[in-house]
C-alpha cells in the first residue's frame, strides 16, 4: 500500500511540475507583445505591380509582407494570364 502511494505522490508532482513549468514557458511577459493579428486580405487589398525582369512578361506581383530585395522570409503572390508558363528553376535559399 506505501508503495502506491508513493508512486502516486510522485506522479502527482511530476505532473505539477510539467504543467507549472508549462505556464512559465506559455506565459506572455511584458516585453513580448505575442503573435501578431490575424489580417483577411481581400482581392480589393491586394495591390498587383509589375513582376520583376526575371519573370517573362505579363505577370504581376503583390508583396504581402517582408521585402524581396533583403534576406528574411516573404510572403507575396503571383498572378499571370492563361497558360502562362515559369521555366524550371531553383532557388538558392531555404523556403519555409
Amino acid at each position: 500500500m506505501k508503495d502506491a502511494h508513493t508512486k502516486l505522490t510522485f506522479a502527482s508532482l511530476g505532473l505539477a511540475l510539467v504543467v507549472g513549468a508549462t505556464a512559465l514557458v506559455a506565459t506572455p511577459t511584458a516585453a513580448d507583445d505575442g503573435p501578431p493579428a490575424h489580417e483577411v486580405l481581400t482581392v480589393e487589398d491586394i495591390e498587383w505591380e509589375q513582376a520583376p525582369p526575371s519573370l517573362p512578361p505579363g505577370a504581376e506581383v503583390s508583396v504581402i509582407e517582408g521585402d524581396l530585395t533583403s534576406d528574411g522570409l516573404t510572403l507575396w503572390r503571383l498572378k499571370f494570364p492563361a497558360d502562362y508558363r515559369i521555366a524550371p528553376h531553383w532557388h538558392g535559399v531555404t523556403s519555409a
